[in-house]
């Protein structure tokens, strides 16, 4: 399985990696492995930048500021679900993709279209949520 994955590639990470830790549970004070999940932390209300701890947001790697919204809690689960320790890194949109394909974070958890341009450097899968453009005008 491709290391460098992408939002659309999280099925197919979260069951790869399911089946390469079946069984194996994390002994008391064993440090759990890391997802590391890269985001921009601005694009409310998929993901933005809090300043406190709530009992839903989750610490922004290297900040004392915290990532929240639809994305985030996708990752929890995703990283609950393979009992990895979620680690978010907040990032500028055109690093993303660069920081997926050098292996400094995991996957993407973003509003990322699957572009011609896009599809050449990464992976996707089904999408979570698709959204329509749409301008409003006084009628």
């Amino acid at each position: 399985m491709r290391r460098n994955l992408l939002l659309g590639l999280v099925l197919s990470f979260v069951g790869g990696l399911t089946l390469a830790s079946c069984g194996e549970k994390p002994t008391e004070g064993e440090q759990l492995p890391q997802l590391i999940v890269g985001l921009e932390c601005n694009y409310a209300p998929f993901n933005w930048t809090e300043n406190s701890a709530t009992d839903s947001n989750v610490v922004i790697s290297g900040t004392k500021t915290y990532a929240e919204g639809y994305d985030v809690q996708i990752a929890k689960i995703i990283a609950e679900e393979l009992g990895y320790e979620l680690v978010i890194k907040k990032m500028e949109w055109d690093g993303l993709i660069p920081a997926v394909q050098s292996n400094t974070i995991d996957l993407i958890i973003a509003g990322m279209s699957p572009t011609a341009e896009r599809l050449v450097d990464i992976d996707f899968t089904s999408p979570y949520y698709t959204s329509e453009h749409v301008l409003l005008v006084e009628a």
